[in-house]
């Protein structure tokens, strides 16, 4: 039985209250300091990662930049070089033997100059066409010796003396070296100057009045091979004819329209120049100047044409009527 003084129990009580209030504010003290000293630390353990996470970030953009900036750099260096829009894209260039550029100029030109603006050549067309003008010299030589002579026997302005003079000398030119010079040695110095003096005069025109850009050799080699229609297929038609006929000349050209003894007139000279062999050289070779300068078609056939009718009103037409009044020719 409990005989302490309720007074003494209730003091008790109050007493073990405050002990207890005491504990928990200790404990509640005690937790405040340990969340207060943990917070810091937390703060200053996640300072340095906020800290250092840009200082990660930045070294790998840089590195990302870096990679995608030589990606662009490698695609650069493979691709090929911008092409101006105004330079249509070079064709494959397929390989050519002599043989197959001497067909091609009669099938298939085009191809044969895309050929020859690349590996220009010479000597295969000139080859040919002394071959063939030491040929046809050889057949039609004693020919020409008579037409020249009949030409001074029915030229009215050469006095009988001088007349028989020039006729005399001319004969004798049937023999002795002067034929073989006439055979032999014209046709390949003829074929180099004329082929020369031609190709530089288109070059000139190409290069300086047309503004274009073209070797020398390559303007050569263009006109040479597109003179081969000429070289051959003109030798196989007109051949034939001044050996049937006995006369050298033969006309493929307008000048078939008008008579025989018309031959001294200007308009006369002017139609004979337009040969077919020689419009068809023409044609052919402005498909080719056009390939080698890379000019559109139309101003390639203007500068070649317009030229060619400049070269015949000057030296076939107007030099060539002062100059037959004295050989008949």
């Amino acid at each position: 039985m409990d005989t302490k003084d309720p007074k003494d129990r209730n003091e008790g009580g109050e007493g073990s209250h405050k002990d207890e209030d005491k504990e928990r504010d200790d404990i509640l003290n005690r937790l405040s300091e340990t969340e207060g000293q943990e917070t810091p630390k937390k703060e200053q353990s996640e300072e340095p990662q906020r800290e250092e996470a840009p200082a990660e970030s930045v070294p790998s953009g840089e590195e990302e930049t870096e990679d995608i900036g030589s990606l662009i750099d490698e695609r650069r260096t493979d691709q090929p070089p911008a092409q101006s829009p105004e330079i249509e894209s070079e064709p494959p260039i397929e390989e050519l033997s002599a043989f197959q550029r001497v067909v091609g100029i009669f099938t298939q030109p085009q191809g044969v100059f895309i050929y020859l603006r690349s590996k220009p050549d010479i000597w295969v067309p000139i080859i040919i066409t002394i071959i063939v003008g030491v040929a046809s010299s050889f057949l039609v030589y004693d020919i020409a010796i008579s037409d020249t002579i009949a030409s001074y026997e029915q030229n009215e302005n050469i006095p009988d003396e001088q007349r028989d003079m020039i006729i005399d000398s001319i004969e004798q030119r049937r023999q002795g070296a002067w034929r073989y010079v006439s055979i032999f040695v014209f046709p390949v110095i003829g074929t180099f100057v004329i082929f020369a003096l031609i190709a530089l005069a288109f070059w000139f025109i190409g290069n300086v009045v047309l503004g274009g850009k073209a070797k020398y050799k390559q303007v050569f080699s263009a006109f040479a091979y597109s003179y081969l229609i000429i070289a051959i297929a003109g030798a196989i038609v007109k051949i034939p004819l001044m050996l049937s006929k006995q006369t050298i000349k033969v006309h493929t050209s307008l000048a078939i329209l008008m008579p025989q003894d018309a031959s001294q007139s200007a308009l006369f000279r002017f139609l004979d120049n337009f040969d077919i062999f020689t419009v068809w050289v023409l044609i052919v070779f402005s498909i080719g100047y056009a390939v080698i300068y890379r000019f559109s078609q139309a101003k390639a056939f203007m500068g070649v044409f317009i030229s060619w009718l400049l070269y015949i009103l000057i030296f076939s037409v107007a030099l060539g009527s002062f100059f037959g009044r004295f050989t008949g020719q």
